[in-house]
């Protein structure tokens, strides 16, 4: 039964590989984006905390 499985579970990989693959991409680079927007604002809020003049 777990060789059909697997031979199954290749069968459809490799049906939809292309489609599955550009999804795979698209979402690393969109998680990529939002990793480092999310950095960069981090980044820019700390910069303006410490240029921030104190107060008492």
């Amino acid at each position: 039964m777990q060789i059909e499985d697997a031979r199954a579970a290749m069968l459809i990989y490799k049906r939809y590989k292309k489609e599955w693959e550009s999804s795979i991409k698209k979402h690393a680079k969109f998680s990529k984006k939002l990793r480092n927007k999310h950095k960069n604002k981090s980044v820019y809020k700390q910069a303006a905390e410490s240029n921030a003049p104190a107060t008492s």
